[in-house]
């Protein structure tokens, strides 16, 4: 069976160009890494440089997701967003099966969802050409030249492409290199945000020991974010109008455009109600046709979210949790969850909707439960004594997002599928630093 292609595709910042410097060394040792496994075919900037292409030929997608969550670029917030599709070979040496990229030396073909790329060489220049399908006939809709990166020329694909040697820097480091990523919110004495920091203020500890932060970033980078609705009776009338409209403004009036989220549903059974998505019709369709009834499983809801956090094409990741009532229904317990986070980077924020109206104590929202659940990870808990207060709380937890800082390094250690602790601060200050208390190196997406 014929080892299939994966096209991963950047859309990258206006300026990219100029912003990238700082980037570039860590982002070429990662690129040379993967040249080097044999799993990087072909890498490039697009000209105008709004965006990039790497070709990648692998069995496997979550590799291909897991270079683009390690990237230096996408870590720093230079790629606003990147998608990867899996391509299907439309002609390769003899002849061409389209038509419409006709066989010379030198010529290979893809088709990557509804658009088919042509990469030739010419005269020794590589370049890129893009075609629009459409049921009926093909039109081209531009033609771009790879401005590769200075450490890569055009790499060998399978076919009659000649290869080209990697330009490879010579110092060493170390193969099938790691990225720990932690998102980290700091605040005074007082609890307000801390913003303007620079990297050498802050310390990274690992299982105690101070680690080198080879990635920081103090600039908003964008977040994929799931909101996790409670539906259960408890929320009927005046509550879930009121949690309607705090979620409508939250995504789209307090985050940014360049964010994208969705929306699961929870009662005694959690029920996704969107994919990844940013448009207000979604979200809307999906909020209005919610009608409260039965129990609440607040922690199988958070188990059920973690796989679509694991798809985002966001770096940052982040759940919202908004529940009047303890959890009586969910078939995992608190101890499954905290577990199921270690492996998540996700941030995990909750509104607990803490009601003054008697109410049987087993139903009365656990307000510790949650916090126990969201300081693990570095989010935190907002607690509420009516529904119309959720979108003052929901603006204090976007106004967090808004000023986050972003730091990674290289562990010691491979994806050993163990825990390790983690610890940050800000050196000879009083300053507080939330961040996710540990993880579990799993190798399953290539980052922890």
């Amino acid at each position: 069976m014929t080892m299939p292609y994966f096209v991963l595709i950047y859309d990258t910042v206006a300026n990219f160009v100029e912003r990238r410097q700082p980037h570039r060394e860590a982002h070429l040792a990662l690129v040379d890494a993967a040249h080097r496994d044999g799993s990087l075919v072909l890498a490039g900037a697009l000209k105008p440089a709004d965006g990039a292409l790497l070709l990648f030929r692998t069995d496997d997608i979550a590799a291909v997701e897991a270079f683009a969550r390690r990237d230096p670029y996408v870590i720093n917030g230079l790629v606003t967003s990147w998608r990867v599709a899996r391509s299907a070979t439309a002609w390769r040496g003899g002849g061409s099966r389209t038509g419409r990229c006709p066989p010379k030396d030198g010529r290979h073909v893809f088709l990557c969802g509804f658009r088919e790329f042509c990469v030739d060489r010419r005269g020794g220049a590589d370049s890129l050409r893009r075609h629009a399908l459409t049921r009926n006939e093909t039109t081209m809709i531009g033609v771009r030249r790879l401005a590769f990166t200075g450490a890569l020329a055009c790499l060998a694909m399978a076919g009659p492409i000649a290869q080209t040697p990697l330009a490879r820097d010579d110092r060493p480091f170390r193969s099938g290199i790691e990225l720990t990523s932690i998102t980290a919110t700091v605040t005074d004495s007082a609890g307000r945000l801390v913003t303007g920091l620079d990297r050498d203020m802050f310390e990274v500890f690992e299982d105690g020991i101070r680690q080198e932060i080879t990635q920081f970033t103090r600039e908003r980078v964008p977040v994929g974010l799931g909101v996790l609705l409670d539906i259960s009776d408890s929320m009927f009338g005046q509550r879930i109008q009121d949690a309607r409209a705090a979620v409508r403004r939250f995504l789209f009036e307090l985050l940014d455009s360049a964010d994208e989220f969705f929306i699961l549903a929870f009662n005694h059974a959690p029920k996704t109600l969107t994919g990844w998505t940013h448009t207000a019709d979604d979200v809307t369709r999906a909020l209005n046709g919610l009608r409260p009834f039965g129990g609440t499983a607040a922690y199988d809801a958070v188990v059920e979210a973690l796989p679509m956090i694991e798809r985002r094409a966001r770096q940052r990741a982040a759940l919202l949790i908004i529940s009047d009532g303890a959890d009586t229904a969910s078939n995992v317990s608190m101890r499954d969850v905290k577990s199921a986070l270690l492996r998540s980077d996700a941030f995990v924020y909750a509104i607990a909707i803490d009601s003054p109206d008697r109410q049987a104590i087993n139903t009365r929202v656990n307000a510790d439960a949650l916090r126990e659940l969201t300081g693990q990870s570095g989010g935190r808990t907002e607690v509420v004594h009516s529904s119309t207060d959720l979108t003052e709380a929901s603006a204090r937890i976007a106004d967090e997002l808004n000023h986050q800082y972003v730091l990674g390094y290289t562990p010691t250690h491979a994806a050993d599928g163990r825990y390790h602790s983690l610890r940050v601060r800000i050196a000879g200050s009083e300053y507080k630093v939330r961040a996710r208390n540990g993880y579990v190196a799993t190798p399953a997406r290539g980052r922890s």
